[in-house]
């Protein structure tokens, strides 16, 4: 019996699969609930096997499904592979180009060279995602990213803009306390598992951590309120009106800020254009990101 198979049907299983569970595979989709039940239950009956079983830890792939997961991840990455040639070979400077980048770059830094870019190509639709979640660029999740990280991995293209540092600060209000007397706050996934992240975390392993969060803007916010010492990169806390850093060069970690793309994804014209754009806009700042200047907006 010949089967027809939806490739859009294989990545409902396969992001069910990968997270466990129908309702993030639905938000990762922009679908609801019901609709990847239904994909599910519509494959499984129109190719008589069963592919999930639903257990309390989530959805776990039968036996049959994991074989046909090998062979989907398979379709996947040729699918993606092609998809990335194709808008590598775009030339005219119009159309779509998604880039992410983390919260704590939801900034004047950022977006005004964003700004001044879709000012000078209107035809461009630039689609920002602000996430500390590291983004798939080979799975065309973004073309570009703007991204911490100590060096640049093989598969990618980028630019190294500065060295980005990132120091303890706490608000004036508490300067005169000693440290180990105050509440700490702690780093959440996934900005806990970064070098950076790791770095701190062992730093206050035996401090009074008070409260923890996964974004740096939540926690410069937090410590605003007197909340205690927190990590903060440079660039926010030292443009904070009420934040000062705590003394001491144990207190500082440095990791590197990058501008990349997969390598297929850089060949296409408005992609590197925009790449190029915020690589050089951002050096205009690389003593701000490196903790040598202090900067108001």
């Amino acid at each position: 019996m010949k089967h027809n198979i939806d490739w859009n049907d294989l990545r409902y299983l396969l992001l069910v699969a990968r997270h466990g569970s129908v309702s993030a595979a639905a938000r990762e989709l922009g679908v609801n609930h019901t609709t990847v039940l239904r994909r599910i239950n519509s494959f499984e009956e129109a190719n008589k096997l069963r592919f999930f079983i639903k257990k309390s830890t989530g959805y776990k792939p039968t036996p049959e499904g994991l074989q046909l997961l090998e062979a989907a991840c398979a379709v996947e990455e040729k699918i993606n592979d092609l998809e990335r040639k194709i808008k590598g070979a775009e030339n005219e400077m119009s159309g779509q180009v998604r880039i992410t980048a983390v919260d704590s770059l939801c900034h004047p830094l950022l977006l005004k060279h964003i700004n001044s870019f879709t000012h000078s190509f209107p035809e461009i639709e630039v689609l920002f995602s602000a996430t500390n979640q590291v983004l798939d660029l080979g799975n065309r999740d973004s073309d570009i990213a703007v991204r911490p990280g100590l060096d640049l991995p093989e598969h990618l293209h980028g630019y190294r803009v500065a060295d980005m540092a990132c120091h303890v600060y706490l608000h004036e209000a508490l300067s005169e306390h000693d440290p180990d007397s105050l509440p700490w706050l702690g780093l959440d996934r996934p900005i806990s598992t970064t070098y950076i992240g790791q770095q701190y975390e062992q730093m206050i392993q035996n401090k009074s951590v008070a409260f923890r969060a996964n974004s740096f803007k939540a926690l410069q916010m937090a410590a605003e309120q007197l909340a205690g010492c927190t990590l903060l990169p440079c660039f926010l806390g030292d443009t904070s009106d009420s934040l000062q850093r705590l003394p001491g060069s144990q207190y500082t970690f440095t990791t590197g800020l990058w501008v990349v793309s997969h390598k297929d994804l850089a060949l296409s014209k408005p992609i590197s254009r925009l790449m190029e754009h915020i690589h050089a806009g951002l050096q205009q700042d690389e003593d701000l990101f490196a903790g040598q200047r202090s900067r108001c907006f």
